[in-house]
């Protein structure tokens, strides 16, 4: 039995991708953090999760021996990809600053994480690694992707994330895919 290992960063690091190739390279189940539930048995499994940063020591001491590996990704691009799909954009005041502040403070986070946990229990890994993975689209093929999408011809979620509310209010009910 193996303790889950948990795919986190910044809201569009890549998280996604990322823990769809980890899972695959090394033969565990996905689990996307909508489908997030402590009381299943999650071993041998591979969670995406950006808001593990909120609650890593949480998760540190409920699941022993897990992992963290968190997404390292260029600031400008995150927020680029955040501007595509609108993320968060009807929800906060002076939205481009706080999509800068957004990014600095996830980082912040995970720089926290690396000084409380042992060296044993997280690891870093770069976007751009990536990239050569099968899994791996190219930016060139993503400019019109869904929101949680991770494949090409494949949407899933909605065109844009400008309401966090109504987004996850359409989610429980029912709406997850479109």
């Amino acid at each position: 039995m193996t303790p889950p290992t948990f795919v986190t960063g910044p809201q569009r690091s890549g998280t996604t991708i990322a823990a769809r190739i980890i899972a695959e390279t090394h033969n565990k189940a996905y689990v996307d953090e909508l489908d997030f539930n402590p009381k299943q048995d999650l071993s041998n499994t591979v969670i995406q999760m950006p808001n593990a940063l909120d609650s890593y020591l949480t998760l540190f001491y409920m699941f022993p021996g897990c992992q963290f590996i968190g997404l390292i990704r260029d600031k400008a691009d995150i927020i680029k990809s955040m501007k595509r799909i609108n993320w968060l954009r009807d929800d906060v005041k002076n939205w481009e600053r706080f999509l800068n502040s957004y990014v600095i403070h996830r980082y912040e986070l995970w720089d926290q994480l690396k000084k409380k946990l042992p060296k044993t229990s997280w690891q870093e890994l770069h976007y751009n690694d990536l990239q050569a993975h099968p899994l791996f689209v190219p930016k060139e093929f993503r400019t019109d992707f869904s929101v949680r999408q991770w494949q090409p011809s494949k949407p899933c979620g909605f065109k844009t994330w400008s309401n966090n509310y109504q987004c996850t209010l359409d989610i429980i009910n029912g709406r997850k895919y479109s």
